[in-house]
């Protein structure tokens, strides 16, 4: 559909769709994606499952699905939708955070992102960088408790299978803006 003749939606309200959708998205598809973990890493790697893991892996998919923003929208449009998604940000009554801790965390998750994505331009003499889907999966390996570890020369280490896992999990539920973009043109206000 040619871009003069879609369907026009405020940057306000794709933001909140945006913000509402992938709420939602994760919420319904939580149990599943436990499930899947659980099933592909064996009993040796146990996790929170609870209500806060899903509102940390919704965040984590959030804090990815922004990046794709400067590459689809002119600078002061990404910019300012970006803005309107942290405005609409609100927490789950069951989590019992504070509303801050939602655009806190996504915010961790993109800077994680684009220290990751600066490292591929210029890698660290310590060895290959992580790209910036296994920054952020790491960063979640973490909040959401994994057990699993890989032990190489008595030095633990992430377990790379579970980095992989949820670095192809949050890739299953992006792509929301694209999507958006191809029906909707995205007006201010």
């Amino acid at each position: 559909m040619s871009p003069l003749w879609r369907r026009r939606i405020a940057e306000s309200e794709g933001a909140a769709l945006f913000v509402n959708r992938t709420m939602s998205a994760t919420k319904d598809r939580w149990p599943a994606i436990c499930y899947d973990l659980q099933q592909s890493l064996g009993a040796n790697c146990a996790f929170d499952t609870g209500p806060h893991s899903r509102f940390e892996f919704a965040l984590a998919v959030i804090g990815v699905e922004l990046q794709a923003l400067p590459n689809l929208l002119p600078p002061d449009q990404a910019r300012r939708t970006r803005d309107l998604v942290y405005e609409f940000l609100i927490l789950p009554g069951e989590t019992g955070y504070p509303s801050a801790y939602a655009t806190d965390t996504v915010g961790e998750y993109e800077r994680e992102w684009r220290a990751a994505e600066a490292a591929l331009t210029d890698p660290p003499a310590s060895g290959p960088p992580n790209t910036p889907w296994d920054a952020v999966a790491a960063m979640l390996y973490d909040r959401l408790g994994f057990s699993a570890a890989l032990e190489l020369g008595g030095v633990e280490y992430k377990h790379p299978v579970v980095i992989l896992a949820l670095s192809g999990t949050i890739v299953s539920l992006c792509g929301w803006w694209k999507l958006l973009l191809s029906q909707y043109r995205l007006l201010p206000g």
